[in-house]
């Protein structure tokens, strides 16, 4: 992985791991030996036998899944139930582990980063896969993603089987490795880039006994001790001494006694019979150690020996040892080390109090292990459910703690805002640390803003409006968001420059807008699909008047569009939003909308509510229809809000709140309902005055006509404000009935 960039909302989706257990549970390792080197082998002792790595527990950023007794599969998290693999019976990824229905006999498991697609080694050597399905990496035949599982075509006696990022590895008993699925950068092995719909033999392969599949590479441990390696090799990931493409395999350089393998992102490593840990490929995170930012041949990692099962993520690694112990290493800004901080170690430490492990899976933000007593245990961020603490959403409105006299509010994708009566600014939940760590779980006040009026929120930037007209920012800056003619961000609000006279702002994923009382509209930062609408896709670290277009009285923005509705009761959108999929650089009315005064908007369909309270509704191009049409079946709506996943909620004028879509973490207040084709109303929810939802996080902040707010749905960042944590700086138990012996 490349070093870690300003944050964006899309790189919260690019992660997720494989962990993988090396002896069978219970089993124990043999003797610790002393770290060896290449120069002096141990020519005296006998060589080991390798064992196909099975899997217990597999980790993504947003589900999970453990094998249980007779080969059960427990699951959970935040996804749907295709990609769960429990439809039809549950069709929605649950909050704490429940049992995978109809499933029994699997024995090793597999699912890597965004957690697309799953694989289970079944008892009888078949293979079953779910969950997406574009690139044939179910090996079904087709690119359809099923909504139920299904067995991999024409694959038997498998041994060992490993899930990529869109690709799929598997090792037969005979010792032939077959791959299927993705294929740009040669990662199947066969000697083209042709993807493959159903499991193809790589060639020149033999007596392997097991495979490690990543982003776009992939790895093969033999018999004998040695790797072979191919795919992508750009940061030298195949260890073969070049960073040159391999659509075949190529041994990887110098490394002999290898007992198991892991990867991630464009990292490799090996475990080696001494207990040693070995990597190679991308080092931009520091898991290697060093400074060097890769490295084309593999090469020890200091401070390892007497380990046993190994597990890494783009962002941190885990190794089990043979005592028991877990030691962990790499970032650790949600607490995914373990120690009880927030503080990143690049050279690897015990996870303190944690023993009588057997098995570990490090995600992108978080780490879960098993234990030899059956009970499992997580620690880090919880925020899409892959922990199964159950902190991770709340399915009905609670209150927002601590909050009073509530104005106005805001809320980004981690974090939300809230202007006091008093004009003082308080903030909870966290946008990747930029705003305040550690994450607020309940409100507080902003320092050094006050006769505050108004607040917008962005994906990690904040932003607020003084009475005097100037607008105060802080959080990422890195596209010039804040405003101040620089890219510097900070947890303390600065000044925008040269920007008077405003009443109102709005963020966008990284960007900023401004209405004045003058009725113009004014805008800065990311400019990438022309959401600043002046004409040109240049970003701008200092405001800019938005062109051809006055008398507004209200703005809104989504990921990379900006909204604005005119006196007149028109609605103007620009940047990437409306009825087109082409960029609109300078603002455009939205045909077919009349008398509007208020918007919703997200990157595929927007809401409108016109001034006689009825609701409209449009699509972007190619999603559904692109001219606005009105909802029917709620009258009198005088607030609405909705999600990029499909929900949308309103308030009435009698102050109830009503919802109806997906019921993604709970977002539509209602526990119990996975899909609402009918509007339903929230419960224990009364008085409402207006919604803020974020478009990618399904959360809901209501305030109430007395000042007070409630909110519901994905505790992202702590986000919810009611006190509960979703972050676990230590090891938590996971609530799953306790384990007998797992099926080896």
């Amino acid at each position: 992985m490349t070093q870690v960039q300003p944050y964006t909302p899309r790189m919260l989706w690019m992660t997720a791991v494989l962990a993988f257990s090396l002896w069978s549970p219970g089993a124990r390792a043999e003797p610790s030996l002393e770290p060896d080197t290449f120069e002096k082998e141990d020519t005296h002792s006998p060589a080991k036998k390798r064992k196909p790595q099975r899997n217990l527990l597999v980790t993504t950023i947003n589900h999970s899944m453990v094998i249980g007794e007779r080969g059960a599969l427990w699951v959970w998290g935040g996804i749907s139930g295709e990609r769960a693999g429990t439809l039809p019976q549950i069709e929605l990824g649950q909050a704490t582990p429940v049992r995978m229905p109809g499933m029994s006999g699997a024995v090793s498991i597999s699912s890597l980063r965004e957690g697309y697609f799953s694989l289970a080694l079944m008892k009888d050597g078949t293979v079953q896969a779910w969950g997406l399905n574009h690139s044939g990496q179910l090996g079904n035949g087709t690119t359809e993603s099923p909504l139920t599982r299904v067995q991999v075509l024409g694959l038997t006696h498998v041994v060992s089987l490993s899930a990529g990022t869109n690709h799929s590895l598997a090792v037969r008993a005979d010792g032939t490795v077959w791959a299927w699925g993705l294929n740009s950068s040669g990662q199947l092995g066969d000697g083209t880039t042709q993807r493959r719909l159903v499991p193809v033999q790589v060639p020149g392969l033999s007596n392997v006994v097991s495979v490690s599949a990543s982003l776009t590479h992939s790895l093969a441990l033999h018999a004998d001790g040695t790797v072979s390696a191919w795919g992508s090799n750009g940061a030298g990931e195949l260890g073969d001494g070049t960073k040159e493409r391999r659509t075949t395999p190529v041994k990887v350089l110098g490394l002999t006694k290898v007992m198991a393998l892991a990867s991630a992102w464009s990292m490799s490593f090996a475990l080696r019979e001494n207990g040693t840990v070995w990597g190679w490929g991308n080092n931009a995170q520091g898991l290697f150690g060093g400074s060097a930012p890769s490295r084309s041949t593999a090469a020890p990692i200091a401070g390892l020996d007497n380990v046993e099962a190994l597990s890494v993520s783009d962002m941190h690694a885990l190794a089990l040892k043979k005592n028991g112990t877990v030691w962990a290493w790499g970032l650790n800004s949600s607490g995914q080390l373990g120690d009880g901080s927030q503080t990143t170690r690049l050279t690897p430490g015990p996870v303190p109090g944690l023993h009588g492990v057997e098995a570990v899976a490090a995600g992108h933000r978080h780490s879960l292990v098993l234990k030899r007593d059956g009970t499992l245990w997580g620690w880090g961020a919880n925020e899409l459910g892959a922990l199964g603490t159950g902190t991770d959403r709340r399915l009905s409105p609670v209150p927002v703690l601590g909050l009073t006299n509530a104005q106005a509010s805001a809320v980004g994708y981690g974090h939300a805002l809230a202007v006091l009566g008093d004009g003082s600014v308080w903030r909870w939940g966290d946008a990747e640390g930029w705003l305040v760590r550690p994450a607020h779980a309940t409100p507080a006040p902003v320092a050094g803003l006050t006769n505050m009026v108004a607040v917008g929120a962005g994906d990690a930037h904040a932003l607020a409006v003084r009475a005097d007209g100037t607008v105060w920012g802080w959080g990422s800056n890195a596209y010039g968001q804040l405003g101040t003619g620089g890219t510097e961000g900070g947890s303390t609000p600065v000044q925008a420059v040269g920007l008077t006279g405003a009443v109102a702002v709005a963020g966008g994923a990284m960007h900023s807008l401004a209405l004045k009382q003058d009725g113009t509209v004014w805008a800065w930062g990311s400019n990438s699909f022309g959401q600043l609408g002046d004409g040109t896709m240049e970003d701008r670290s200092t405001p800019a008047q938005v062109q051809g277009i006055d008398d507004v009285t209200s703005i809104a923005s989504s990921w990379y569009s900006s909204v604005a509705l005119r006196g007149d009761g028109s609605v103007w959108a620009w940047g990437a939003n409306g009825a087109t999929l082409e960029n609109m650089l300078v603002p455009r009315k939205v045909e077919g909308l009349e008398n509007i005064r208020a918007v919703s908007v997200a990157w595929t369909h927007s809401y409108a509510l016109a001034e006689d309270g009825t609701l409209w509704e449009w699509f972007k191009a190619g999603t559904g229809s692109a001219l606005p049409t009105p909802v029917a079946g709620m009258p009198h709506v005088v607030a609405v809000a909705h999600t990029e996943s499909g929900a949308v909620l309103v308030v009435r004028d009698d102050g109830t709140v009503w919802s109806k879509g997906y019921n993604s973490s709970g977002v539509l207040g209602v526990a119990g309902e996975t899909m609402a084709q009918d509007w339903i109303q929230v419960p224990g929810l009364t008085d409402a005055v207006s919604l803020s939802v974020p478009p990618m996080a399904p959360r809901v902040l209501a305030l109430r006509a007395n000042g007070t707010a409630m909110s519901w749905g994905n505790n992202l960042s702590n986000s919810i404000g009611d006190g509960i944590s979703s972050l676990h700086l230590t090891p938590t138990r996971v609530p799953l009935p306790r384990l007998r012996k797992a099926v080896p």
